[in-house]
């Protein structure tokens, strides 16, 4: 929300504008104008900006130790694989293993998320794949906490968080905590009154 001080300003400053406006000089008082219109554009981004900072106040929950284990396991045996296959082979098949090899990276880091919950908004950023996204609290209708398997003929699951919006809207986020850590999760959810449902098992 803007402030009063803001709308004060930005109005002083165009009826500034407006008392210099002279109908033989019209071409320099609309880029004045247009030039305080953009400012003005500048200044509200910059304040939301602001209100989407992770602040040292805000509660993380990080991957567990055995997610990054598991990771850093995964993209070890993937490198040996990708060396062994790639080695002596022409440019044709060598292609094949760097493609599977990519994926698999990308696969595992992609599920290491790092939730912030601060007071007006839940942040997830993923370091590893630069991504950041930020979801304000009065926008979120419930959360939910399920688990999903990782192939049709693999046992192995995982979990996931959606996040569903008044708007309609459906997130969803790997949810790679510790089990302790996601009972603290959804215990600070509660309250502040954000509905959360944990049908992981």
């Amino acid at each position: 929300m803007e402030s009063p001080s803001h709308h004060s300003t930005l109005e002083q400053q165009a009826d500034t504008l407006w008392k210099q406006f002279a109908p033989n000089d019209q071409d320099k008082f609309w880029k004045q104008y247009e030039g305080l219109l953009d400012r003005n554009k500048v200044t509200q981004k910059n304040a939301v900006r602001d209100q989407l900072l992770i602040t040292s106040n805000a509660q993380a929950f990080r991957p567990s130790l055995f997610n990054y284990a598991q990771t850093a396991a995964t993209l070890l045996f993937g490198t040996i694989l990708f060396l062994s296959f790639g080695s002596g082979n022409g440019d044709d098949f060598f292609l094949i293993p760097a493609f599977i090899f990519l994926l698999v990276a990308f696969f595992e880091t992609w599920k290491l998320n790092t939730f912030y919950v601060e007071e007006n908004f839940l942040g997830i950023h993923n370091k590893f794949s630069f991504t950041k996204e930020y979801i304000t609290w009065k926008d979120v209708d419930s959360l939910t906490i399920c688990d999903r398997k990782n192939a049709p003929m693999n046992n192995t699951t995982y979990r996931e968080l959606e996040v569903k919006t008044y708007a309609g809207k459906t997130h969803k986020f790997r949810f790679p905590m510790s089990n302790s850590n996601q009972r603290e999760f959804i215990s600070l959810l509660k309250t502040k009154n954000i509905l959360i449902t944990d049908e992981s098992y």
